[in-house]
């Protein structure tokens, strides 16, 4: 069991509906779109934090909520995330990313299934965070300071067939322009709401992150197993728990 700096965190569950696909594809749209131009460079710290996804819209009568914890490392090298596993009502029973940039892996440790999943480095979590990570550019305007910390706004807008979406971001120059707010809103050609995305970092804790969370060895108990077995495995945990 990986000890938990954040003990009283809630998480809330996994909407039966939702598959873990959806929860990563938020966070690649956290990662997206991040620019490195025209701007200066600043060293990543390692830190700990707390991170929120709330989403809204027309697909979504009931807000999407999911909590978690990220933690980065070694220049932002190393970054893992805990969330909680799809497998279990437990909140202790994480579902726990680790991506080593350097060596570009993206492993996924399911304490509710016990099994050790290899995924491509490009794809979904791997591919938002590195976008995050140290070396990235602070190439917005100065904005207030969220979390205590000196941030930029960055804010864009772009189309999609009749919808239009905001975008905007908060990076942080102490965590290595780090983003640490997002907020993204679509609305169709009537001007009507389609969805609307807040993800945030909170409780930020600037310093070494415990080592167990960036721990890809294979524990007693746990299998090593395909992508395509896990998802399977996962699709009829599902399909008993509706039932």
């Amino acid at each position: 069991m990986i000890p938990n700096r954040f003990a009283g965190l809630v998480v809330v569950p996994f909407l039966k509906k939702l598959t873990w696909v959806l929860l990563v594809a938020s966070l690649v749209a956290f990662g997206f779109g991040i620019r490195k131009a025209r701007a200066q460079a600043y060293e990543m710290q390692s830190f700990t934090a707390v991170e929120t996804t709330v989403v809204r819209g027309v697909e979504y009568p009931v807000p999407f909520v999911d909590n978690g914890v990220i933690g980065v490392s070694d220049g932002g090298n190393l970054i893992a995330r805990l969330g909680r596993s799809a497998f279990g009502n437990d909140a202790s029973i994480h579902t726990r990313w680790v991506v080593n940039v350097r060596e570009k892996t993206n492993t996924l440790i399911d304490d509710g299934s016990k099994m050790k999943v290899p995924f491509p480095y490009k794809d979904f979590f791997a591919a938002a965070v590195s976008k995050n990570r140290a070396g990235e550019r602070c190439d917005g305007s100065p904005a207030d300071k969220i979390e205590g910390l000196d941030t930029y706004l960055k804010e864009t807008t772009g189309t999609s067939g009749k919808n239009t979406s905001e975008r905007k971001i908060w990076l942080a120059p102490k965590l290595g322009c780090f983003v640490i707010r997002e907020e993204q809103r679509t609305i169709d050609k009537d001007g009507k709401l389609v969805r609307f995305l807040v993800h945030s970092l909170t409780n930020i804790e600037v310093g070494e992150p415990d080592p167990a969370y960036f721990d890809t060895s294979l524990a007693d108990g746990y299998t090593d197993t395909k992508l395509e077995d896990y998802k399977g495995t996962l699709v009829n945990h599902q399909k008993a728990t509706a039932e």
